[in-house]
């Protein structure tokens, strides 16, 4: 394993000049978790290891979290016969050093962004020896932003992509190196997170669905987010943009394809699952809230969740009734703030969408 030591990194290297090629081995971790167990061996643990930091660490989310696990860890692996006891100064020590601690994950997570953005040119990843090895060199400013901006345009259109990029520039950061890294980090914090976060809620929405109503309503469900016809590039993922463009056209267009499906394959139903699968599966690719998507959604759940002899009381207790009303308001809402649509388009998609539900 390659001992931790302290020498020159990225940042001050290729500041430096020294070279038009360089080479670093970076360890899977640092020292700062030997230090945290030395600490606490210090105040009297004298059984405490490293293994129970780094547990601790994997299911911490910050460093009260982190604080509170090693106390549950230690208990663990003392066969719960001792707990810690932590005096003031070193309970700081720990939240202080916290955001220090770098594992594995850490270190290949930071080196992976590190190549999006172009500081890295290539890498070796050494297991056998516990280190990684970097190969990179010096950069012009337009550079590092073109690689980021090659990177944005894989999830983003023109205008968002340019919003991005000026954010860099905004960066108090002076090194354009910390510009472009923390930038990238705020847009996987506020764009890719977010899309995560949106699979795993319709994934629990779609299991809750096949608790309540059965297997067969759960498998469906799943057949028709992977295949819907709707889903395919020609269809709803172009005529919005991959959900960038909303418009009044764009409700009617697919409120159409429900009775006069442009295959001419399925009924009404089969053809409001489609309208669903797609609307779920392009939602969760969405950079931004849109009006037609949600307008949509409501639409199929409509369709599918609401019976003849509902009362309003009926009908809002169950849950995807309910988030069909709220779909159905905010996608109106959104339409009403488009520059783009007038007054009287709204108003006839209301009559439209009305009359079909």
């Amino acid at each position: 394993m390659v001992k931790t030591k302290s020498t020159d990194g990225i940042k001050t290297l290729i500041e430096s000049q020294r070279s038009n090629n360089y080479t670093l081995k970076i360890g899977f971790t640092n020292d700062t978790i030997t230090k945290i167990t030395e600490v606490i061996k210090s105040i009297g643990y004298d059984d405490f290891e490293e293994v129970i930091v780094r547990a601790a660490y994997n299911f911490s989310s910050n460093e009260f979290d982190f604080i509170e696990n090693l106390n549950y860890q230690y208990g663990k692996f003392t066969s719960f016969q001792r707990s810690l006891s932590l005096n003031p100064d070193t309970v700081n020590y720990l939240e202080t050093n916290y955001n220090k601690i770098r594992n594995s994950s850490d270190t290949q997570r930071a080196i992976y962004r590190m190549s999006i953005v172009g500081i890295i040119d290539d890498y070796v990843i050494d297991y056998v020896g516990s280190f990684i090895e970097v190969r990179f060199k010096a950069k012009s400013e337009s550079e590092y932003l073109n690689n980021f901006k090659t990177y944005l345009k894989r999830y983003l259109g023109n205008q968002s992509t340019d919003i991005w990029i000026k954010k860099v520039s905004n960066n108090v950061e002076t090194s354009i190196l910390k510009k472009v890294l923390y930038t990238l980090i705020s847009f996987i914090e506020d764009e890719i997170s977010d899309k995560r976060k949106r699979s795993i809620d319709y994934m629990q929405q779609l299991c809750e669905l096949g608790f309540e109503q059965g297997e067969k309503v759960f498998r469906e469900n799943i057949i028709y987010y992977f295949t819907s016809k709707y889903a395919r590039v020609d269809y709803l993922p172009k005529d919005t943009d991959s959900g960038r463009f909303e418009s009044v056209a764009i409700v009617k267009k697919y409120l159409e394809y429900i009775s006069k499906p442009p295959d001419g394959l399925g009924g009404e139903i089969d053809n409001a699952k489609h309208l669903r699968g797609a609307c779920a599966n392009l939602r969760i690719t969405m950079t931004k809230e849109n009006a037609s998507i949600d307008l949509l959604t409501a639409y199929s759940l409509f369709a599918l969740e609401a019976k003849e002899s509902d009362n309003l009381t009926s009908a809002l207790e169950r849950p995807l009734v309910s988030q069909a009303i709220e779909l159905y308001r905010k996608g109106f809402r959104g339409l009403m703030r488009n520059e783009n649509e007038s007054w009287q388009s709204i108003k006839d998609l209301l009559k439209i969408f009305n009359e079909k539900y």
